[in-house]
């Protein structure tokens, strides 16, 4: 994969091993599906995960260790729907029990997270991104 001298100098550490390592792995990504070079990021993006489930520690570890790395993303984001909507989703207490404390114990903690790294508001989630109401027109 073809590699600007600024994408280089980041592989090779210029500007921490955190960012590096997240390069490492677009270009990791890039050479499996057979991209000749990264695409650079104009404007909005979406991210998919949104769901704070408590099993996914090394999700919680990572987003930790980019926070801390100082790195933010360069456009705001939004990200998939959350889990459950308690306030229009008819969900019982047993339920609530269940995906609050048990299955998405961790959804404020990612959402808090998000918001660190550059989530685009506190309604920043939806599964379609691309309406114009959203503004992440690809």
């Amino acid at each position: 994969m073809k590699l600007t001298k600024e994408e280089q100098g980041i592989l090779d550490g210029a500007e921490g091993e955190t960012k590096a390592k997240i390069l490492r792995t677009l270009v990791q990504f890039g050479e499996v599906f057979g991209a000749e070079k990264l695409v650079p990021i104009t404007h909005d993006a979406h991210l998919v995960t949104s769901f704070g489930i408590g099993l996914i520690k090394p999700l919680f570890r990572i987003m930790d260790e980019i926070i801390d790395a100082g790195i933010t993303a360069k456009y705001p984001f939004t990200v998939d729907p959350r889990p459950i909507d308690y306030e229009n989703v008819k969900c019982g207490p047993l339920n609530k029990l269940i995906f609050s404390k048990i299955m998405y114990s961790q959804q404020a903690r990612y959402e808090e997270q998000l918001k660190k790294i550059g989530l685009k508001d506190t309604d920043g989630f939806t599964c379609t991104c691309y309406m114009d109401e959203v503004g992440n027109i690809p």
